[in-house]
């Protein structure tokens, strides 16, 4: 029965993806004279593209507190690509993400074609010009959600935030949300840090295919009820880590690596 279940879910893949692909390329050109129509259709594709992406995957997503309004400047802890599409399916927004990921097989066009901000963390010149993007981001799309740990982790803890990424924040003295994420398998499944989270030296097409032979997954997401602000980028780097990590439960099992 598992591999029936895996079997249907690879076909609606392959039914989906070029499915909403089409319906959103048709909408950018429809509205391509118009900012306005065209934000809200590409917000509109990919909320419930994220959405079904999940109902395929039988993740189900709690959200815990109050959403941020619009316009907002998101940080969160980052287990993997799956948070992704987890905050899509409940956010407009755009993501800032690690450079390679735009070249990634399947992930990579669609990371593109959704305004999403890549950074080589390896290169510090490349930080004013994320930055710069960053001020644009804000302008336009009026959400913003990064990663500040600067990568992907097992859910064991929450790694310190680096704060170059925070300047737009403390420049403008902009209140900074922040949210957690969590991951739950089914009973019968392997433990989430290896099946759900994404990192280390994992590959992705084989943990694409595991993520896809689970029975469930079950997603909370955590909105902090306060926002944080200062003029200080590494106080706010702190600060936020230390209202991210209050909040953050483990999802890393010793006995189960």
């Amino acid at each position: 029965m598992k591999w029936v279940w895996f079997a249907l879910r690879i076909l609606l893949l392959v039914i989906v993806f070029p499915f909403f692909n089409i319906v959103f390329i048709a909408g950018l050109v429809l509205f391509s004279f118009h900012t306005k129509y065209r934000l809200f259709w590409r917000n509109f594709i990919v909320q419930w593209w994220s959405r079904a992406l999940l109902f395929i995957m039988n993740a189900h997503v709690k959200v815990e507190g109050t959403l941020p309004q619009p316009p907002f400047f998101l940080v969160s802890n980052h287990l993997g690509y799956l948070d992704i599409l987890v905050y899509f399916s409940v956010l407009h927004c755009v993501f800032v993400s690690r450079h390679d990921v735009a070249n990634w097989p399947l992930i990579g066009p669609i990371a593109r074609s959704l305004n999403t901000l890549f950074i080589d963390r390896t290169r510090r010149a490349d930080i004013p010009r994320v930055n710069k993007q960053i001020i644009q981001a804000m302008k336009v799309n009026k959400g913003l959600i990064i990663f500040p740990e600067g990568t992907s982790t097992g859910g064991k803890d929450v790694l310190p935030f680096k704060p170059s990424l925070l300047e737009y924040a403390a420049r403008n003295s902009f209140p900074i949300s922040y949210a957690t994420v969590h991951y739950k398998v089914g009973p019968n499944d392997p433990p989430a840090q290896r099946s759900v989270c994404y990192w280390s030296d994992m590959h992705f097409a084989s943990h694409l295919l595991n993520l896809l032979k689970l029975s469930r997954i079950d997603i909370t997401i955590r909105f902090g009820e306060e926002t944080i602000r200062s003029n200080d980028r590494k106080e706010i780097a702190v600060q936020a880590w230390e209202k991210v990590n209050s909040q953050f439960i483990p999802v890393y099992v010793e006995n189960d690596l």
